[in-house]
């Protein structure tokens, strides 16, 4: 099975994810494959550079590929997109590997407050995603 979770920055995703998935499931997450993918001194695994994310983008897009076709069929595997804002051709993908969705939306006041906490530098480039996300 594919799950797929939505939302904005700040909505809880990977929080929601690691609470649900179970011991074997496939999880897929931006973040966590950004920071597998450079050293840093930083308690925040938010905060990486533009060409870290560059990277992290291209291996999550290669995972998310591979882990549809492999996930087709089997019904003891379940595959976990945490994914924040699919475009329409990611989301007829998904909708094509018969995936669930799982929309957060905990509201704006709530993502911002939450995207504070992990800083300044952070906050500043995550603001507009959030507020972008629930402008449309």
């Amino acid at each position: 099975m594919i799950r797929i979770v939505t939302g904005p920055p700040g909505s809880g995703k990977t929080t929601f994810v690691n609470g649900t998935a179970k011991p074997g499931d496939i999880v897929i997450d931006m973040d966590a494959i950004a920071g597998s993918l450079w050293f840093a001194d930083t308690t925040q695994p938010h905060d990486y550079p533009s060409d870290v994310r560059e990277i992290a983008r291209a291996a999550r897009n290669a995972a998310v590929s591979t882990a549809l076709r492999v996930a087709q069929g089997k019904r003891y595997l379940t595959v976990w997109i945490i994914h924040a804002d699919p475009n329409q051709q990611t989301l007829r993908q998904y909708r094509a590997a018969n995936a669930k969705f799982t929309e957060l939306n905990p509201g704006l006041q709530t993502c911002l407050e939450r995207i504070a906490q992990r800083g300044p530098r952070v906050a500043r480039y995550l603001e507009p995603v959030v507020r972008n996300w629930y402008e449309r």
